[in-house]
């Protein structure tokens, strides 16, 4: 498993939390300080791996509000999954 999935395993430990990207990158990192160019090889990564939930309809992204910026990532709970949506196909 990469070191960018145990930011999908904290979203879905706190279904329904707002989570910022500085959070899970610390998450994943264990809390270590990161370099500039490191942090945003985390990012990255992170972003990518958010944008693949998503996709499958397990991560909602927030849009910031007018004014702020940075997304927000949401682990949908289970009662607000897709209507087809088999779980057990996006486990590897």
């Amino acid at each position: 498993m990469s070191i960018y999935a145990n930011a999908g395993d904290l979203l879905s430990c706190y279904p329904g939390r707002q989570f910022r990207m500085y959070e899970l990158v610390r998450h994943v990192s264990k809390g270590r300080v990161l370099p500039k160019g490191e942090r945003a090889k985390y990012e990255r990564g992170i972003q990518r791996a958010m944008r693949a939930l998503a996709e499958h309809g397990l991560v909602e992204i927030v849009k910031p509000e007018p004014g702020r910026y940075g997304d927000m990532y949401v682990w949908r709970p289970a009662g607000q999954m897709l209507p087809n949506d088999n779980i057990t196909s996006h486990i590897r």
